[in-house]
């Protein structure tokens, strides 16, 4: 299925600066479409070395198993979704279902996660990042998923500005101290 969207940014603070009205498409991703993907994961890994150079190294490998990449597009459990401006794939969500069994501290649920997303840097703040987080939501609640949950990194700002003003709250965080 394919989404043609023109983004409108009308409803947050985060949305009076973003109003990039740039069209574009969404559509699940394919096996031919990993070289782009990689690429945009790249983008994204380039963003957690600059923030955290004690941590994160972008390799020359590849930053996402091709064998997992063709799991993930076989699988009823994932979702990979394209952003396309152009003939061109300008953004990526991958999210999956979470199982989690019910414990001494847990109760039994399913929910999605969203394993990584990226958006091209010249198309950031164009509705495509939304777009992309509201499908994943779509796809969870079509589901019977409880909820949507992912990761932010505290330097990447923009993203948590996207992600708060979509109604994402922290309800954990990880915290770090240098000892040499």
């Amino acid at each position: 299925k394919v989404t043609k969207y023109s983004s409108l940014w009308e409803s947050s603070s985060y949305a009076e600066v973003s109003v990039n009205k740039t069209p574009f498409d969404l559509r699940p991703a394919k096996a031919d479409d990993y070289k782009d993907v990689e690429a945009l994961a790249r983008q994204l890994y380039r963003i957690r070395e600059v923030a955290h150079p004690s941590v994160f190294v972008v390799a020359d490998a590849a930053l996402i198993d091709s064998n997992e990449w063709q799991n993930a597009l076989a699988s009823e459990d994932h979702s990979i979704i394209l952003a396309v401006v152009d003939d061109e794939v300008s953004g990526f969500v991958h999210a999956s279902v979470q199982r989690v069994t019910k414990s001494l501290q847990h109760l039994e649920r399913q929910y999605a996660l969203i394993e990584m997303m990226a958006v091209s840097s010249e198309h950031r703040r164009s509705g495509i990042g939304r777009s992309l987080v509201q499908n994943v939501q779509d796809w969870a609640s079509e589901r019977g998923l409880s909820e949507v949950e992912l990761e932010a990194y505290d330097a990447n700002r923009d993203a948590i500005g996207l992600y708060e003003a979509l109604g994402y709250r922290s309800v954990k965080r990880t915290m770090s101290i240098a000892v040499r």
